[in-house]
């Protein structure tokens, strides 16, 4: 039985599933995830994209990625192409 922060980690990286199935296709716009660079007086230079890639790290990761299958309508994202 999953505990209550595995449930709201479970229902935050679905919301992100579509976008990664996006950032696997062949013409995907990666400028949510590539660094982008920002400055402020506080912390100086620092990567805008951090919490994005960050996410989509998660997103893509072995537990929720599933590279065996071609189903998109499963729980698991699209398998990314090897190669």
């Amino acid at each position: 039985m999953k505990n209550e922060h595995t449930e709201l980690l479970s229902q935050m990286i679905a919301s992100y599933k579509e976008k990664a199935k996006m950032l696997l296709q062949s013409d995907a716009d990666y400028t949510e995830v590539c660094y982008l660079s920002k400055k402020n007086k506080e912390y100086g230079k620092y990567d805008g994209n951090y919490i994005n890639r960050s996410i989509t790290a998660i997103t893509l990761s072995p537990k929720n990625f599933n590279r065996k299958s071609n189903d998109c309508s499963s729980d698991a994202v699209c398998a990314m192409p090897l190669g």
